[in-house]
């Protein structure tokens, strides 16, 4: 885990202002989907992406993959998932959704001149994102992420510079190695006759995107970097920002075998990253008893749990000043000790509730 850390601010120099990178001209012949998957509870939010999107003035396709509940007229092609579709392993919720959609690009022949980029439904790619993947001359891949909609609740918000972080770091490394290991759902980019094959059936509970990058490299194609920004949206409130966090927790554990199986340090990395919600926290605790009330613990534990402490808050800061708002940098270096505490909450969060997360697919409010 240490070592994980160390490493950080050295992918942090090596990787910065690769997002503003150009892959070239276009592929002749290319053609891109972009993919909207919604449970239709976030209507409002979608048709601005789509606005968005079509502001760009960029030749792709825009779909919205949605269940058969959602009437909503969105201005794209719509794709609803019937009420009585099931897939073969019993995958719900966005998998099953992503599953139908493959069985789709099966159905309709769409071949290897496709890429659909994968967005969720609060997600914006910028414009050099979207010709990148025009031009991408690998098989699949993904992009580093920045923060929109920042100001409505600051403990996610300073959380999420944090994710904006390990992205710009680790992300961008590794996809420039064509060896995938921190995948999501923000930008995913497939060939669409890779995405046919491969499908996204992987049960009731997975970690799909992550899965789903593991075994696209694993199969033997090529996963890469796709510069430019997925813009997202950080959890509206601290009972969205749990839960969230907790449902990704709870996904990885249960697919912490089928990863392990394709790439060993994806799981390793992955623990490491859940296991940095706490370890900063676990610092102040044992040097405020070493402090006060002399209980001397070991020094090498204290200099380890010392520099997990001083990343978090580099870690923070760095995401800040990924983005424009001053207050917010003020805000970070003022919360960094409660950050610290909020942030290790979800790791307990997700073991007290493990059973009703599984059992339930709550969805955060979207703007």
């Amino acid at each position: 885990m240490f070592p994980s850390a160390i490493i950080l601010p050295y992918l942090l120099i090596k990787n910065y202002n690769s997002w503003n990178h150009s892959l070239g001209n276009p592929v002749n012949g290319r053609n891109v989907i972009i993919l909207i998957t919604t449970k239709g509870e976030a209507q409002e939010v979608v048709a601005n992406i789509i606005k968005t999107l079509k502001s760009y003035s960029i030749n792709t396709r825009i779909i919205v993959l949605t269940e058969y509940y959602d009437l909503y007229r969105y201005d794209a092609e719509i794709l609803r998932v019937p009420a009585d579709y099931k897939t073969k392993n019993g995958s719900k919720n966005k998998q099953r959704a992503l599953q139908y959609y493959s069985e789709w690009l099966l159905k309709n022949n769409i071949g290897s001149n496709t890429y659909t980029l994968h967005i969720d439904d609060d997600n914006i790619p910028d414009e050099l994102y979207i010709k990148n993947v025009m031009a991408m001359p690998f098989d699949a891949g993904q992009g580093t992420i920045r923060l929109r909609e920042y100001k409505n609740c600051i403990i996610s918000t300073i959380a999420d510079f944090q994710r904006v972080t390990f992205t710009d770091a680790l992300l961008i490394y590794a996809n420039k190695k064509f060896k995938p290991l921190s995948v999501g759902g923000e930008g995913l980019t497939i060939r669409a006759d890779i995405e046919a094959k491969l499908g996204w059936d992987f049960g009731p509970i997975a970690a799909e995107d992550l899965l789903m990058g593991q075994r696209i490299h694993f199969e033997g194609y090529k996963y890469g970097y796709i510069p430019g920004k997925i813009y997202i949206a950080p959890a509206l409130n601290l009972k969205d920002f749990y839960a969230q966090r907790g449902r990704w927790i709870h996904h990885f554990f249960v697919s912490r075998k089928g990863i392990f199986n394709m790439n060993p340090t994806a799981v390793i990395l992955f623990s490491y990253l859940y296991d940095f919600m706490w370890v900063p926290f676990v610092g102040i605790i044992l040097w405020f008893f070493d402090f006060y009330f002399k209980f001397h613990f070991p020094l090498i534990m204290l200099i380890i749990l010392t520099y997990e402490l001083i990343m978090g808050v580099l870690i923070s800061f760095y995401g800040a000043f990924q983005h424009s708002c001053k207050l917010l940098k003020i805000y970070t270096l003022l919360l960094q000790i409660p950050l610290t505490f909020f942030v290790a909450i979800p790791v307990f969060y997700y073991l007290i509730t493990r059973k009703k997360l599984g059992e339930t697919d709550y969805t955060i409010k979207k703007v």
